[in-house]
């Protein structure tokens, strides 16, 4: 976990006050529970979650999963929010969890 571990002021460069932080993660939670609530709401977050992904769509990647490692090309979410990779034979893996790791030298 040392070698791929990071904190915000290390990923910024900047000094984080710890209650600031959690203000606006408590604010940004309560915000997406309110659009969850509504009827479309779990397709409104998978939707701004992938305009925001850098995961999403296209990126050539190899997911350490708890017995196996899947190495294929991200294609989407599921509904359930599940991760899609695209195995070199075609194959489309469903990923619920794992450790995503990007593979740059295609992307």
């Amino acid at each position: 976990l040392e070698e791929i571990a990071t904190s915000i002021e290390q990923e910024t460069n900047q000094k984080i006050d710890a209650d600031e932080l959690l203000e606006n993660l408590t604010r940004q939670l309560a915000k997406y529970y309110q659009i969850l609530k509504n009827e479309n709401g779990a397709a409104t977050i998978r939707q701004q979650w992938a305009i925001r992904s850098t995961y999403f769509r296209g990126k050539s990647v190899t997911v350490k999963l708890e017995n196996e490692s899947v190495t294929g090309m991200t294609c989407g979410l599921e509904e359930s929010g599940a991760l899609r990779v695209e195995t070199k034979n075609g194959e489309i893996k469903i990923i619920h969890a794992g450790v995503v790791e990007r593979l740059r030298k295609n992307d």
